[in-house]
């Protein structure tokens, strides 16, 4: 029998700018959640497409 089961996580976190998975989430079903991480090169991105919506609007 195998003695080191490991616990199925069904929910995955993953960066929406640069798609690095973040952590994972136990859920009852399989979802995912796309969220900013804290990565400097993900942070200048966001910034820079929150100007320019702000500039659009």
């Amino acid at each position: 029998m195998e003695q080191g089961r490991r616990q199925l996580l069904l929910g995955t976190i993953i960066c929406k700018k640069c798609d690095r998975i973040i952590a994972e989430q136990d859920t009852e079903k399989v979802i995912v959640y796309y969220v900013e991480c804290n990565k400097r090169d993900c942070k200048e991105q966001a910034v820079a497409e929150r100007e320019v919506q702000y500039i659009e609007a």
